[in-house]
Order: C-alpha cells, then structure tokens, then sequence
C-alpha cells in the first residue's frame, strides 16, 4: 500500500489503482546549439527529464509543447532528439493501464516494445504549418517514438476530444489544446465554438468518474499591468469546471505548487520551461519537473528539481542611490564589477555539476543622468566567470512619472476607486462590443453607408444588450436617413449650378437681343427719313446739321406718323414670325445643354436608383426631389420666355 495525498487531504491506496505521470514543458531543444558553452544544455536538461521519468517509474510522460526551439531544427538537433527519445522510450515494456480513444498510440500496436510512452502537444515553436498541417513533431510522431495529440486543423469549431486511460479504480480523460493564436482562440469561446466531448454513460449523462486533465499552451494573462494584454491571453477562468487540473504551457516561470481557480474549481499547474532562454527574473526560479500522482478524484504534485540547469544570477542596480559622480566612469565600471562578484558567490554552493559550474548572470541596469557604458569594456573582466560576458548588463531609464499632490484634493482616493469600478463594469460589456462588432463586420455595405462616430454611438447606447433586431430596423433607418441627406446634398448643388448656368444664359441673351432691337429701330428710322421729301437725311446727319421741326412735319404729320408705326409693326410680325420657326430647333438645342449639363454634374447613382412607377416617387423622398429640380429647370425656361415676349 502506498500513501497517496491530495490537496485536501491524505488517502490510502492501491498502487495498482494509483497513476504516475511525469510532466515537463517548453524543453526548448536546439537552443543556440552552436555557443560552445551553453549549446548543450537544452538536450542535458531534456534528457535528465527522460530520466527522471524512467526512474520514476512513470506510466507515461507529458509534455507541454516547445520541444524544438526552432519550427525548422537543424540536423544536429534531430538527431539529438531522437537518439535521446530511442535510449529512453523504447525498453523492456511494463505497461499497466489500457488506453482508449487512441488507437495509433506506439505501445498498444505491439510491434514496438515501449516502457516509457510520451504524450505531446505542439506549442508556439513546434505549430503545424503549410497546406498538409505539419509540425516538426509529426516525423517522430510517425516513426512511433512519441505521441503526438491536440492538434486542431478547423480553427473556427474546435472539437477537443480526450484520451481514456484507466488503471485499476482510476480512470483519467486526458485532453489536449496545441498552440493557436489567442485571440482566435477568445473569439471562439466568444462564439462558443468550443466543444469537449466527454466520455458518457449509457444513459447519455456525462461520466463523472473520470479525473479530467487539460494540458495547453497559450499566453495565461496576469493582470492588467504584467504580461501581454487581456486580448492576447488567455484567463485562468477560460474554462468549464468540469476539469480537475489544468497544465499550463508556454510560460517559462516555474511555479512548484498547484494553483487553485476557485471560480471554477480547478487546480491550474505551470512546469516553466527546462532551460532558460531569456535573461529576466521568472527565469532565474530553480526548474523542475513534476510527478502527479491520481487516485481516483484526488491527486498529488511532487517536484523533482532539475540539476542540469545553468542558474541564472540577476539583480538590478539603480546608479542614482550609489553616489557615484555622473562623470566618472571608471567608478562606475569598478561598482558594476563588484557587483557581479558577490553575485558569483551566491552560485558558488548551488551544487551543480562541472557543466553548469559557469552561470549566466544578468544585472539591470538603472543610468539615469549617466553614460552608457558597452558591454565590451567587460568582456575581459568576465571572460571566464559568467557564461555571458557580452550580454550581463541590461542599460535602461526608468520612465517619468507625474507625481500628483493628493494633499489638495481630499476626494483623489475616491475618484480612483470609482475609476478602478468603472473599468470593471466595463470589462464585462467588452466582449459584447466585440461579438457585436464582428456581426456589423459581416455587413459591409451597412458599415459604408454610416459614419464611424453614429456607429460608436450605437454601440455605446447598447451596452450589453442583443443588436440583433435594432440593426434590422432602427440601424436600417439611419442608413436610409444619410443616403436621402447625401441624395439632397447632390441634388441642391446641382440645382444650384443649374440656376447659374440658366441666369448667364438669359443675360448673355438679353444683352444681344438689345443690341439688335437698337440697331433695327435706328434703321428703320433712317429709312423713313429717306424716303420723305425734305432734305437727305443721312448727309444731314452725317454733317451734324440741326433738322428744323417745322420743316419736318410741314405736311401731314399724322400720316407719317402712322406710315412708320406701319413700319415697326411689320418689322415686328416677321421677327416673331422667324422666332417661332426658329423656337422649335432652339428650345430642342438649350433642352440637350441642359440635360448634359444635369448628367455630367450628378452621380451615375443618383438617378439608377430611382424608377418612374408612380409608387415609388410617391414613397421616395429622393425621387420627389429629382422632381423638384426639374420643375426649378421649367420655371426658368417660362421665366426666359415671359421676358423675351415682354422685349
């Protein structure tokens, strides 16, 4: 019998009803494989995990995604990979649980005699990429040296299906998630397009014996001020509580214990990766891999510490509280120095093997008001010491902050709470925003058809509500509403140019036409003249001599008189008689300026639109305006006319 813990409480049990799993994530194998002193510790750290495993007497191993370092590894690290996988995996087989809901699994086919089986899922370094959906796990998976699952080819409706495994009284759904990009992988819970088929019973409800375990690899979000924003990670709430134990891949932070979700009431567990592939302080924490112990519905997490580790030594300086002269920087690389030895003291009794004896070693710098100083002013100092001698410090400033005076305003404790509320309330109705504005999305002819900031403010007066019927009716609407006022817009421009072009056309006309009126009365009255008998009317006028009235009108004035309204009367019978055989042709000519002048100033669009049914210019305000303008054009026509009957 062995005793078997959970984390509420201790349990007595059968070994034979008791699982063993070894986990480990991120190896990160082929990690600068060609540094001649850090270019072996991924696959020293990756082969003391196989056997940790083998020793542990796991019943398989599971890993978390990032096997490769690179999506395309080199030769070398291929190889690495699978003489490690070939001197671990493959052995005397003592297999002793069943497996279900993976037939393709290496130990069950029986032609490969298998005593550690590895379960993998692929993560950000090893996704499956190309037409065929392949990762570079795919080629171990098919020579049967590991168990590649999790991977999800339609992104849109993810279908996540578990592997059964049952030992004795124990029985365990293992479900795996490999790495997809996490904001598609928000917008499916959004949508929910997310779906974990359970094992049931025979009456249809789900089986509630199972430990349920789900191993992924995404961002996990730590808050509004740490890591990578709210829309590219993935919450500790994500998902359903049906699971027993998350573990979370990706992050290389390694936090020993179970994490409990109480609001969904799971255990989240984080490995970190096995070695170290950037110098901050979550890298710095001792690596470890983990034995998980299940006995029916309750577990137990045992670290294993991992010795083939190179420690990373970090600390951060700050030269503004040193005192050191600003202009003096040989004091300041004496300081820096100094630095780095008490640190290379601590690593002294680490305990670590000859290989890992050099740490890497990390010092942030703080140089406001200093000069930079370069690395390689200390690559000879710390050549030998550190594993990094170009890299050990890290120059930056910190940046300025505005320093409020909470003395004079009482109330500033309160208003940043109220802020602190407001964000709150508001996160809760972000992703409505965002569901609802992937639905306008997928109508892009109505999103044209309005302005951005209407749209916002629909959006804002909606809150957390379903827009489904207001965008079948009040947001239709609005749409009519800016096309009619766009539709007026056009038709009042161009109603108005029409207006100018009409008034010149009737100055230009009148203009003419009065000077030709002129010079017809003046003829005629030369005419006249000429045919009187009192003197020659066009020498005396022409000599400037003064025509005496007596002599004009010495005989029958009235006859004369009347001779010339004769005249005048017939010249004018016949310009109106030329004018109406002539109106026809020029009222046809000014019609066809007129049209193409309305055809080339007016949108294509403005008049497709519209048809000559009766109901539709009845119902259509755009259409009773196309009227308007050509009543306008009419008018002025009768107005032309009436002036040129009155001249």
């Amino acid at each position: 019998m062995e005793s078997t813990s959970s984390q509420d409480g201790s349990v007595e049990a059968d070994e034979r009803d008791v699982f063993n799993i070894c986990i480990s994530t991120d190896n990160h194998c082929g990690y600068k494989e060609e540094d001649p002193i850090i270019g072996d510790d991924s696959f020293l750290a990756f082969e003391e995990v196989l056997e940790t495993a083998v020793q542990e007497n796991s019943d398989f191993l599971l890993l978390g995604g990032d096997l490769f370092h690179e999506k395309k590894p080199s030769r070398k690290t291929v190889v690495r990979v699978t003489e490690l996988l070939n001197k671990h995996v493959f052995g005397y087989p003592d297999i002793q649980f069943e497996t279900d809901q993976y037939p393709e699994a290496n130990y069950i086919q029986g032609k490969y005699q298998v005593q550690l089986p590895v379960y993998i899922i692929h993560g950000n370094h090893d996704d499956p990429i190309g037409c065929e959906w392949l990762s570079n796990i795919d080629p171990l998976h098919s020579s049967h040296q590991l168990n590649y699952f999790g991977k999800n080819s339609n992104v849109e409706k993810i279908q996540i299906n578990p592997i059964l495994f049952t030992k004795g009284k124990t029985k365990i759904a293992l479900y795996g998630l490999g790495n997809m990009r996490d904001e598609r992988l928000n917008l499916a819970k959004e949508k929910d397009n997310i779906f974990y088929n359970r094992p049931l019973l025979p009456n249809g409800n789900p089986d509630e014996s199972y430990f349920n375990i789900l191993v992924l690899h995404q961002n996990r979000f730590k808050g509004m001020f740490q890591g990578v924003p709210r829309r590219y990670a993935i919450v500790d709430t994500f998902f359903p509580p049906f699971f027993n134990l998350i573990i979370w891949g990706h992050e290389h932070e390694c936090i020993k214990g179970a994490e409990e979700c109480v609001e969904n009431g799971y255990y989240i567990l984080q490995p970190g990766s096995s070695v170290a592939t950037s110098l901050i302080e979550a890298e710095s924490v001792q690596k470890h891999s983990f034995q998980l112990i299940v006995y029916e519905k309750c577990f137990k997490l045992e670290p294993r510490p991992l010795k083939c580790t190179r420690p990373i030594l970090y600390k951060e300086v700050n030269l503004g509280k040193t005192g050191i002269d600003f202009e003096r920087d040989d004091l300041v690389e004496k300081h820096l120095l100094k630095e780095v030895k008490q640190l290379l003291r601590k690593s002294a009794n680490l305990g670590k093997p000859e290989e890992f004896t050099t740490p890497l070693a990390r010092i942030k710098v703080e140089y406001s008001g200093y000069t930079v100083i370069r690395n390689r002013k200390f690559k000879k100092s710390l050549a030998g010491l550190v594993a990094n001698p170009d890299t050990v410090f890290h120059w930056y400033k910190k940046p300025k902050k505005t320093e409020i005076d909470t003395t004079k305003d009482e109330s500033y404790i309160f208003n940043e709470a109220e802020k602190i509320k407001e964000i709150n309330r508001n996160e809760g109705h972000r992703r409505q925003i965002q569901s609802n504005m992937l639905k306008l999305v997928q109508n892009r002819k109505s999103i044209n058809m309005i302005g951005m900031n209407d749209f916002m403010d629909i959006l804002e007066s909606n809150q957390g509500k379903d827009l489904s019927n207001y965008f079948k009716n009040e947001f239709r609407k609005k749409i009519s509403d800016n096309i009619v006022k766009e539709k007026l817009k056009e038709l009042g421009e161009l109603e108005k140019k029409a207006d100018d072009d009409i008034q010149g056309y009737e100055e230009f006309w009148n203009k003419n036409q009065i000077k030709s009126i002129d010079r017809i009365m003046q003829k005629c009255i030369q005419t006249q003249l000429k045919n009187m008998d009192f003197i020659d009317s066009q020498s005396q006028l022409n000599t400037g001599e003064e025509i005496k009235d007596d002599h004009i009108f010495e005989e029958d004035k009235d006859s004369d008189f009347d001779m010339l309204g004769q005249e005048l009367e017939e010249i004018r019978k016949k310009k109106e008689e030329k004018e109406t055989k002539e109106k026809p042709k020029r009222m046809k000519k000014t019609n066809k300026v007129l049209d193409n002048m309305v055809n080339e100033r007016s949108k294509p669009r403005l008049y497709d639109t519209l048809e000559d049914s009766p109901d539709e210019i009845e119902n259509s305000s755009v259409s009773k305006t196309k009227i308007e303008v050509k009543e306008n054009v009419y008018r002025h026509r009768a107005s032309r006319n009436r002036k040129r009957e009155f001249q």
